[in-house]
C-alpha cells in the first residue's frame, strides 16, 4: 500500500499523494469545505441494485420467504378477532424467529453468492427453519378464519383466499386420489366452475391435481366453492399430460388439441384435432424461435411462438378443505 501511495509521483497527470494522519486530513477537509460539493440524503450506491449472484436458490428463496410471511401477517391480523390469546402469541414468537433467521441471510455477501461453502450449507438449513415457521404461521391464520367461514352447501367446500389488494381470478389445485374422478366444482350459487384434471407432479400429492378455476375472489377475502360428484356426462375428464422429470411438461393433450414441448418449455407442435391439422411444427434442424404452419386457411410461414411458465407468488390463492387450509397456488 505504501508502494500504491509513491507511484502517482512518477506518473504525470495523476494526483500528488502524501502521507498524514488521519486528524490532519479532517482538518484540511474543513478548510476547504466550500470547495467541495454537498450530498443531503443517504449514502446510497445505486450500483447495488439488481445484482447477479452465484447461488440463485439463495434469492429464490429469500423472496418466497418474504412473500410467505406477509401473507402470514395478512392472514394472522385477519383473523385474530377469532383466535385465542395463546394463538396470537405463538404466531409472534415463531414469526420474530422467522424474520431474524430472514434477515440474517439477506447479509450482503450470502445472497450474491460471495461467501465460502460452509455459509450456504448453514444458510439451506436456516431457510428450512424459516418456511417451517412461515408455512406453520400461515395455516394458523387461515385456520382460524376458515372456523368462522360459512360452508354450507352440498358437497365438499373448499376456500379460496385472496392476500391482494384488488378482486381477481385465480386457478387453485386441489391433490387426491381416485375420489377426484367424476367430480366437478360449484359457486354459492350452484353454477359449474371450469376445470380440468390433471395427473400429479408429484405421486407423495396423490394420483391426480384437479385445477378449478375460482373468478372474483374478493381483496383480502376469499370464495368458496363446492366438489361434488356428477355424472359421466358433466364428469371432468382426464387431461392427458407427459411429464419429463422434475415439473417438466412433455405433452398436453386435450379433446380438442395436442401441444408438444422441447427441453426449454418453448412449444414445438400444436396438433388440432378438429381441423386434424397441424396448427404448427417446428421444422426438423429449426432453431427454437423456427416454426412453420400447415394452415389451409392462410397459408402462413414462420410463426414463432414461445411460452415461459412463471410461478406467481405474489399473494397466492391458498385453497382449504373445509376447515383446513390445505394447498396454496
Amino acid at each position: 500500500m505504501i508502494e500504491y501511495a509513491q507511484r502517482p509521483d512518477l506518473m504525470p497527470g495523476l494526483p500528488q499523494a502524501e502521507f498524514g494522519t488521519a486528524i490532519g486530513f479532517f482538518e484540511g477537509v474543513g478548510e476547504d469545505r466550500a470547495d467541495l460539493p454537498e450530498w443531503r440524503g443517504d449514502l446510497y450506491l445505486e450500483l447495488h441494485r439488481g445484482t447477479f449472484t452465484t447461488h440463485a436458490r439463495n434469492k429464490s428463496w429469500n423472496r418466497k420467504a418474504e412473500l410467505l410471511y406477509r401473507d402470514a401477517e395478512v392472514w394472522n391480523e385477519l383473523g385474530r378477532p377469532y383466535a385465542a390469546a395463546s394463538q396470537h402469541a405463538s404466531f409472534k414468537s415463531s414469526l420474530e424467529e422467522g424474520w431474524k433467521l430472514l434477515l440474517l441471510n439477506q447479509f450482503h455477501d450470502i445472497i450474491p453468492g460471495s461467501s465460502i461453502t460452509e455459509v450456504y450449507e448453514t444458510s439451506a438449513n436456516e431457510y428450512e427453519r424459516v418456511f417451517e415457521l412461515g408455512d406453520g404461521a400461515l395455516k394458523q391464520g387461515i385456520d382460524a378464519l376458515a372456523e368462522v367461514i360459512s360452508a354450507e352447501g352440498e358437497g365438499i367446500p373448499y376456500h379460496a383466499f385472496n392476500s391482494l389488494g384488488w378482486m381477481r381470478d385465480e386457478v387453485v389445485t386441489i391433490s387426491g386420489g381416485a375420489e377426484l374422478l367424476g367430480m366437478a366444482a360449484f359457486d354459492r350459487d350452484g353454477n359449474a366452475l371450469p376445470c380440468d384434471l390433471l395427473p400429479a407432479i408429484d405421486e407423495k400429492d396423490g394420483a391426480y391435481a384437479l385445477a378449478v378455476r375460482v373468478s372474483s375472489i374478493p381483496a383480502f377475502g376469499y370464495a368458496t366453492f363446492w366438489l361434488k360428484p356428477v355424472g359421466a356426462a358433466e364428469a371432468v375428464a382426464p387431461v392427458g399430460l407427459e411429464w419429463a422429470g422434475e415439473d417438466k411438461l412433455n405433452r398436453w393433450e386435450t379433446e380438442f388439441y395436442v401441444l408438444e414441448f422441447d427441453r426449454t418449455g418453448t412449444i414445438v407442435r400444436w396438433y388440432d384435432k378438429a381441423e386434424d391439422r397441424n396448427g404448427w411444427r417446428r421444422e426438423a434442424g429449426a432453431t427454437s424461435s423456427s416454426y412453420s404452419t400447415t394452415s389451409r386457411r392462410c397459408g402462413t410461414r414462420g410463426i414463432s411462438t414461445r411460452i415461459t411458465r412463471k410461478i406467481r407468488r405474489s399473494g397466492r390463492a391458498c385453497v382449504g378443505e373445509g376447515n383446513s387450509p390445505g394447498k396454496c397456488a
